[in-house]
C-alpha cells in the first residue's frame, strides 16, 4: 500500500518549523503546549526509526498507520490546548501549529484536523499575522479543503491587516493556477496516473479537478495577481521567508503561467555552464531536451542523479540532451559535483539567487523538471524517475518518426 505522507520530509519540517515559529512558553500552564510538542517531537522520531528499520510491507504499512495517529492524536490535543488558553498569546500558534508543523500540505487522512484548523484560523485569526505562512503555502490544501479556501477569502476580505490581505491574495492566485495546472495533468496519459494514485483517497478532488475548466481557472488566477500587484506589491513576508516583494512574487508566477505551461514554446535560455562555456537551449533544436534544477544542497535533487545518468546513457546515439541548471552559490562545487558524481551532460550555471535564471523562470522549488519536444515545446513538467523516462521515450520516438 502506497501512503502520500514522507516521514523523512515530516520530521525534518517538524525541526524546521517549530524553530521558526519561536514557540517558547512561560509558565506551569503555557509549558504543557511546549511539552506537548517535545513529546511529539521525540515519539515522532522514534516511530521514523522504527518505519527506516521495516523489512516488510506490513511493518512499513504498521509504522505509516502508527504515523497517521500520531498526527492526528497531536493535532487535537494542540486544538484542546488552544481552545482552553484562548487568552494565551501562543493560542494561535497552536492551531497555526497543526497546519504548518505538524503536518504540511494535504493529506486525506488528516482532513478533519486540517478542516478544524482553518475553521478556528477562520473565526479567530483574521488578523493575526502568525498566520501568514499558513496563507503563503496554502495553494494545495486551498484546492482540496474548502475550509481552507474560506479562510483565504475572509482574510482577503475581512484581515485588518494589508500584510495578510496580500499574502492571501497570493494564496488564492496560486490555487487557481494549482487548479489548472493539475486539471490539465489528468488529461495526459503520462501523468494522469501518478496524480490519480496521489489523490486516490480524495475522489470529491479528483472528480472536481476533473470538471474543472483551466482556462476559468487560469483567468481568475490573472485576477488575483493583478490584484496582489495594484494593492499589495510593496509587501513581502518577514524573514527567514523570501524577501521578494508580492510584486517580484506575481510577476513571476504569471510568467510561469504565460510562458512556461505545457503547450508553449520554452523561452530562450542562454549562459555559461559551470565550466564556463557558452550553452544556448536553441542550440539543441530537434532534439527532447529534459531541463533539470539541480543543486548540491537538495538532496533530492542529489538522488536523481543515478537515474540521470542513466538515462543519458540509455538514450545515447538518440535526438535526446539532459541539460541541468545549477542552483549552487559557488560554482566550483558544482563542478566538483558533477566530476565526482560522473554527470557527462551540459549544466548551465544559474547565477545569483536574485539576478539567475532560476529567478527568470520562476522556479520555487527543487527539482523542477520540464521536459520539451524536438520542436521546442514544453510538453511536460514535474516528472521524476519512471515517469520522466516514460515522457522521454515518447518524444523521442516522435522525433524519430517525424525526421523519417
Amino acid at each position: 500500500m502506497r501512503y502520500p505522507c514522507s516521514v523523512r520530509v515530516v520530521v525534518c519540517l517538524l525541526a524546521v518549523h517549530s524553530a521558526a515559529l519561536g514557540l517558547c512558553l512561560a509558565g506551569d500552564e503555557a509549558s504543557s503546549f511546549s511539552r506537548l510538542k517535545q513529546d511529539h517531537e521525540k515519539r515522532f522520531e522514534s516511530i521514523n526509526l522504527r518505519r527506516e528499520q521495516a523489512k516488510t510491507d506490513s511493518e512499513r504499512d504498521a509504522a505509516q498507520a502508527e504515523v497517521w495517529s500520531e498526527i492526528k492524536k497531536t493535532a487535537n490535543q494542540a486544538f484542546d490546548w488552544a481552545e482552553s488558553h484562548k487568552d494565551d498569546p501562543e493560542s494561535i500558534d497552536a492551531i497555526v501549529w497543526t497546519v504548518h508543523g505538524v503536518a504540511n500540505g494535504y493529506y486525506a487522512e488528516y482532513d478533519a484536523e486540517i478542516r478544524r484548523a482553518f475553521e478556528l484560523l477562520t473565526k479567530r485569526a483574521l488578523g493575526d499575522e502568525k498566520v501568514l505562512p499558513v496563507c503563503y503555502y496554502a495553494d494545495q490544501v486551498a484546492m482540496a479543503c474548502p475550509p481552507a479556501r474560506r479562510f483565504l477569502e475572509a482574510a482577503l476580505e475581512r484581515s485588518p491587516s494589508k500584510l495578510i490581505q496580500g499574502a492571501a491574495c497570493l494564496g488564492l492566485a496560486r490555487t487557481e493556477r494549482l487548479t489548472a495546472r493539475l486539471a490539465r495533468k489528468l488529461n495526459d496519459p503520462i501523468t494522469s496516473g501518478p496524480l490519480t494514485a496521489r489523490w486516490s483517497q480524495s475522489p470529491e478532488l479528483l472528480k472536481m479537478l476533473r470538471a474543472a475548466d483551466p482556462d476559468a481557472n487560469e483567468m481568475r488566477a490573472r485576477a488575483y495577481y493583478a490584484k496582489v500587484a495594484a494593492e499589495y506589491g510593496n509587501s513581502k513576508m518577514p524573514e527567514p521567508y523570501s524577501q521578494m516583494s508580492f510584486a517580484e512574487l506575481a510577476k513571476g508566477e504569471l510568467y510561469v503561467m504565460d510562458r512556461l505551461s505545457t503547450g508553449m514554446p520554452a523561452p530562450e535560455l542562454v549562459g555559461e555552464d559551470v565550466r564556463g562555456s557558452q550553452i544556448r537551449l536553441s542550440e539543441y533544436r530537434g532534439k527532447v531536451v529534459a531541463i533539470v534544477f539541480w543543486a548540491t544542497w537538495c538532496n533530492p535533487c542529489m538522488e536523481m542523479i543515478p537515474h540521470e545518468r542513466e538515462l543519458v546513457k540509455r538514450m545515447e546515439g538518440r535526438p535526446f540532451v539532459l541539460l541541468g541548471v545549477n542552483g549552487d552559490d559557488d560554482r566550483s562545487k558544482a563542478s566538483k559535483a558533477m566530476d565526482e558524481l560522473s554527470m557527462n551532460w551540459p549544466s548551465l550555471w544559474s547565477g545569483t539567487k536574485v539576478d539567475s535564471i532560476a529567478a527568470d523562470w520562476g522556479v520555487r522549488s527543487w527539482p523542477t523538471i520540464y521536459v520539451l519536444d524536438a520542436d521546442g515545446k514544453i510538453r511536460y513538467d514535474a516528472v521524476r524517475g519512471a515517469d520522466l523516462d516514460k515522457a522521454v521515450d515518447r518524444l523521442v520516438e516522435e522525433a524519430e518518426a517525424k525526421a523519417k
